[in-house]
Formats: C-alpha cells, sequence, structure tokens
C-alpha cells in the first residue's frame, strides 16, 4: 500500500496558492508555508499577460481577476515629459482569449488565498524557511521557529530564491535545456532566478 502524496509549497504568493489548486485537483495533498504573517500581502500594481489569465480561467478565478482589475486595451510609452513614445492597441483576447489585467497585487493575493481556503489546503503564515533535508521518503523542512515539517513530495516554490538556495544547500541542480531559463530547480527544489 502507498503512501498519501504530500507535496510541501514553500510562498504564498502568487505560484504558490496557484500550485496548491491545481495539486489539490490531481488529488494530492498540499501545505503551503508563507514567511509573512497573515493579511501582509506585498507589492503594487502588476499586468498578467494573457498566459496568466488562460492559468487563472484554469482555475476558476479569471472572471473574478478581471472584475477585481482593469483589462488593458492599450499601451502607451511616454518619457519623463509626458510625451507618448510608442502606443499601440492591445488584442490579446482577439488572438489568446484572456485579456492582460491590471492589478494591484495584494488584490491578486487576497483571490488565490480565498480560493486556497475554499478548497480546504491549509496555509500556515509567519513560517519562515530555514532549510531542507531531502532524503528516501521526501523532504523535510525546517522553518525559523524551529519547527520542522515532513512531506512524501519535494515539491518547493518560492519568490526568494536567495534565501530558498541557502535553505536548500546543495539541492539545487543547474537549469535543464527543457525549461525555461528563468526557473531553476531540482528534484527537491523550484524556485525563480
Amino acid at each position: 500500500m502507498s503512501r498519501a502524496q504530500r507535496a510541501i509549497i514553500i510562498g504564498g504568493g502568487i505560484a504558490g496558492p496557484a500550485l496548491a489548486i491545481f495539486l489539490a485537483r490531481a488529488g494530492i495533498e498540499a501545505t503551503i508555508f508563507e514567511a509573512y504573517p497573515r493579511g501582509e500581502a506585498a507589492g503594487s500594481g502588476l499586468a498578467i499577460a494573457p498566459n496568466g489569465m488562460r492559468v487563472l480561467g484554469a482555475l476558476g478565478l479569471a472572471d473574478e481577476v478581471i472584475a477585481c482589475g482593469t483589462p488593458v486595451e492599450e499601451f502607451r510609452f511616454r518619457n519623463g515629459g509626458g510625451r507618448t513614445l510608442a502606443r499601440y492597441t492591445s488584442d490579446t483576447v482577439k488572438r489568446f482569449g484572456f485579456p492582460t489585467v491590471g492589478l494591484r497585487r495584494p488584490v491578486l493575493q487576497t483571490i488565490l488565498h480565498r480560493a486556497v481556503e475554499a478548497e480546504g489546503i491549509p496555509m500556515e503564515y509567519a513560517r519562515q524557511l530555514v532549510s531542507i533535508d531531502q532524503h528516501e521518503q521526501g523532504v523535510v523542512a525546517h522553518f525559523a521557529d524551529g519547527s520542522s515539517a515532513a512531506f512524501t513530495l519535494p515539491c518547493a516554490r518560492a519568490c526568494y530564491p536567495k534565501a530558498l538556495r541557502r535553505a536548500s544547500s546543495g539541492l539545487l541542480a543547474s537549469v535543464e535545456s527543457s525549461r525555461p531559463r528563468m526557473f531553476r530547480h531540482s528534484p527537491a527544489v523550484t524556485y525563480r532566478a
């Protein structure tokens, strides 16, 4: 009899909650560990490109994101004096099926965190990762408060690569040619470079 698969996700920003929901829908238990206390969403504005909106659509969240944000219909680039240097109309809905949407990052995080709660996925706040030990049965994550947690699936994601690199000491592999160059990973850890 095989053990239930349990994944650890480090980082409760944007990618962590999205990954947790996808894993839950695939029948894999996940727990998200976020370094910041609950309610401390960081960041300002961002634009979600159509490929990101497609992911949010797969999660069933695209309509809410569009309603809370602003679909971008035109891009204008101006110099410091306000003179328009370039402008173009966005036809992303026609071309890709989803608009580019501008909104505040904390709003997107709130939408994702509510979706995580609705799926019944545990999310632990104020849990700063210190180190990760990998072994045959999975991984053990150690946190700054002295606690640790064991998981069968070594799956981690963080928005703070330096901290994750320090924590995973030696677990990170070089970028495989089949992966986008902006991501580095090993069997235990994926982080944004």
